[in-house]
């Protein structure tokens, strides 16, 4: 999931600009391109809900000339890049609901040995029943809407919340930053580049 920019280097300040060279409009243009991909990038990254902080480390950019546009393309498994697509990256920035494909239920982990410092860890229902051991449990079993463990000791504790569906909502992590160069954000800084490149 990315979100592709696009932005033209013959501004109205380019056609008069008869100090610079061709080669220098087209340096800073370039120079610009990265700064715009690497903002968004940054801004996406902060906004980027962590769990296993899978997301976040896909989240890049590419960038490149065609004529006298520039592209930006932000976002995760981006063409032209080590980045390779998530399939859960769309929805946490748009937002939308999750239904279970193999199963009738989505099994939700709620037990607080499967959360860590930056939040749910990625255990299934399926490794937990598979080897309860693992997790200090001696054995599971299932009810209608939860799937509970056994502890060594002798205490049942719920594992995972079944549900039919989840709302993910949106967190807009890449449409916002991606928004704001669109809005003026992008102009502002071909324009800074353009000028740092006339003082030279």
């Amino acid at each position: 999931m990315s979100k592709f920019l696009e932005t033209e280097s013959n501004s109205d300040e380019l056609k008069k600009s008869l100090k610079a060279t061709a080669d220098g409009l087209r340096r800073a243009f370039a120079e610009a391109l990265q700064e715009i991909g690497i903002s968004v990038t940054r801004d996406a990254i902060r906004g980027a809900p962590i769990k296993t902080g899978e997301l976040r480390r896909r989240i890049t950019f590419n960038w490149q000339f065609e004529g006298d546009k520039g592209f930006v393309e932000a976002g995760v498994g981006v063409p032209g890049t080590n980045s390779e697509p998530l399939i859960y990256a769309e929805i946490q920035d748009v937002g939308g609901i999750v239904r279970p494909v193999k199963s009738q239920k989505l099994a939700i982990p709620v037990w607080s040995k499967f959360t860590t410092a930056s939040g749910v860890s990625g255990v299934s229902a399926r490794d937990v029943i598979s080897n309860p051991g693992e997790w200090g449990l001696k054995s599971t079993f299932t009810r209608e809407n939860s799937i509970l463990g056994v502890t060594e000791g002798g205490d049942t504790v719920t594992l995972f919340a079944r549900k039919r569906e989840v709302v993910v909502p949106g967190t807009r992590y890449l449409s916002n930053p991606s928004e704001q160069m669109e809005r003026g954000g992008a102009l502002r800084i071909i324009r800074s580049k353009i000028e740092q490149e006339l003082k030279k």
